[in-house]
């Protein structure tokens, strides 16, 4: 996560691209504060705007990445299976949300999934 008032900033505008949907700035934006060192803050939204964009592929890879390196953050593997499933990867989302589970057996979006596949 960002922090102090420049955190708040760049959070805030990371939000206003996303919403008017002017992604290629906000992956512009998720790079540079990757680079910074912000790298989970930032494949987390990063993720999301791929998801948005339609770009499930790369997505899914990027969670994958997520998930290895920041097993405590829910989004990833909540991301990567609804990724999957949208590219008919049914069967590799259902291993992805039944190993998340194992971590985080009470969370909503994950049992949500798993009740789908």
């Amino acid at each position: 996560r960002t922090h102090g008032d420049a955190g708040r900033y760049v959070e805030d505008l990371l939000r206003s691209l996303e919403t008017f949907q002017m992604y290629g700035e906000a992956e512009s934006l998720c790079e540079w504060l990757a680079s910074k060192g912000n790298e989970a803050y930032a494949w987390i939204h990063l993720a999301a705007i791929y998801g948005k964009e339609g770009k499930l592929s790369q997505c899914a890879t990027l969670c994958r990445r997520g998930r290895a390196k920041y097993p405590e953050q829910k989004s990833f593997p909540i991301n990567e299976a609804r990724a999957l499933v949208a590219l008919h990867r049914e069967e590799e989302a259902k291993g992805v949300v039944e190993t998340a589970l194992e971590r985080f057996p009470d969370e909503p979006a994950l049992l949500k999934l798993e009740s789908q596949l």
